[in-house]
């Protein structure tokens, strides 16, 4: 339980700094499930959920100050980001839709639970904007450099302490999500092998931060990769190896092509610290469960194929619209009662277990289209925005390399992982590699402002 004092103390202090420095904090925020604890009858509150609104109306009044006059205004061209901006409008129209028939015209008895989800994909929303504001009205002044130290230390450091606390069975303090996911060790897998949530985000985070770094700044840091590969192998995810390597290998293979032999040796001496270092059972138990494909989807986790199924089913049903964001109460045939209580969440409300197929059978063929043009349209104007800036304009093209790695990761990643409405990170990912064109148009509406002025001058 915590009490309304401790927020107001929090925003206090949150008022009274930088602007810098709450864009550092309201980062952290978004990407990590930071929280105070309950709030009267809603548990574990997020900090994001009640701070990214205010921080929203902060970078709007920034735009539009209300107390000030005869100031210079910035304007903010979205040109060029009509594809996004179409994507965000189908998932608010989708929602909309959703509401109505679920919540409005049939009650589904989902209670003041499924009204916090809806207002997360609000936040989700506006998060895509204040990112996009706070970039176009401060760049100028914006150390790119130390933020981006700022969150490869973070991440690190919740890395190497989930570990610990992980074997220890205790929960990191404030946080939640992935962090409080504790399943016992699985031993079919030749050995004892682990699964530790939330290191995905970690080297989603970090990871895209520590090559936009060592591309602004020249130097390879060497000990800070290595960690990140061990981060990969001690996760035990598999989708999230998959997405690991082919960030890598894009990013190498386009851009810096030495780096894949180098790459290459970084982590096979990972791998050789391992086993060095780490108990038998463990790396052959670690090693065989992130490298088990075989059989599918549907030998790796019946319960996830059997969601998947009716996800599919619940398209099929409703193509256009899906079934919207509601519990799932039809009946489901599987053998186990702790199966059933699995399928079940996974089916419930946004689904999970699964981005791809979850957004298919909630928004149908309007939720697999936002989602695709989020992931795939972020990673190719990423792409190109790298492409075009490496050699001339370090600030964007460092913007551009975070958001390009960060989000190949986690588009693959989205294959087995969440639901594809509620991972606000993502919406802060595209922010970011849109607020490089949103840049660029503000560069160019002041270069032609200025150009016109002086021909008047000139007259």
């Amino acid at each position: 339980m915590i009490s309304i004092g401790l927020i107001l103390a929090f925003l206090f202090v949150f008022l009274h700094l930088r602007r810098e420095t709450q864009f550092y904090i309201f980062s952290i925020i978004v990407f990590y499930p930071f929280t105070f604890g309950k709030l009267k009858s809603i548990p574990n509150l997020l900090i994001m959920e009640w701070l990214v609104p205010i921080f929203f109306l902060m970078m709007i009044n920034d735009l539009n100050p209300v107390n000030k006059i005869n100031v210079n205004r910035v304007k903010i061209s979205y040109k060029g980001l009509e594809i996004f901006i179409i994507a965000l409008i189908i998932l608010f129209i989708w929602t909309m839709h959703s509401y109505l028939i679920n919540e409005i015209l049939v009650e589904t008895g989902g209670g003041g639970g499924i009204l916090r989800y809806y207002y997360k994909i609000l936040i989700n929303i506006l998060t895509f904007f204040t990112v996009i504001m706070f970039l176009v009205q401060y760049h100028e002044d914006f150390d790119l450099e130390k933020w981006l130290k700022f969150l490869i230390i973070i991440s690190i450091l919740l890395g190497i302490t989930r570990i610990i606390t992980f074997f220890l069975h205790v929960n990191i303090p404030l946080l939640v999500g992935t962090f409080k996911y504790n399943p016992r060790a699985l031993k079919s897998f030749g050995g004892v092998a682990f699964r530790i949530g939330g290191l995905s985000t970690v080297t989603e985070v970090g990871l895209g931060a520590l090559f936009a770094l060592n591309y602004l700044t020249g130097k390879n840091r060497i000990y800070l990769i290595m960690l990140f590969f061990i981060f990969v192998f001690m996760s035990g995810g598999r989708t999230l190896l998959v997405g690991f390597t082919t960030a890598l290998i894009i990013y190498s293979f386009f851009f810096f092509k030495r780096n894949i032999l180098y790459l290459t040796f970084i982590g096979g001496l990972a791998l050789i610290l391992i086993f060095i270092f780490a108990p038998e059972q463990f790396i052959e138990g670690q090693l065989n469960r992130i490298t088990a494909f075989k059989g599918g989807v549907q030998q790796q986790s019946k319960e996830r194929y059997i969601a998947w199924m009716i996800h599919y089913k619940n398209f099929l049903k409703n193509p256009f619209w899906g079934k919207g964001v509601a519990p799932y109460t039809e009946y489901i045939y599987v053998k186990y009662k702790s199966s059933l209580e699995l399928v079940r969440s996974m089916l419930s409300y946004g689904g999970g277990h699964g981005s791809y197929i979850s957004i298919l059978g909630t928004f149908g063929l309007g939720g697999i289209l936002y989602l695709l043009t989020m992931t795939l349209g972020g990673i190719i104007l990423a792409f190109r925005k790298v492409k075009l800036y490496m050699e001339e304009e370090p600030f964007l093209s460092a913007l551009a390399i975070f958001g390009l790695i960060n989000l190949v990761i986690k588009s693959i990643y989205y294959i087995t992982a969440f639901n594809g409405i509620g991972d606000t990170s993502l919406f802060f990912v595209v922010g970011i590699i849109a607020s490089i064109k949103a840049i660029e148009n503000k560069n160019l509406l002041e270069y032609t402002f200025g150009y016109e002025q002086n021909e008047e001058v000139d007259k």
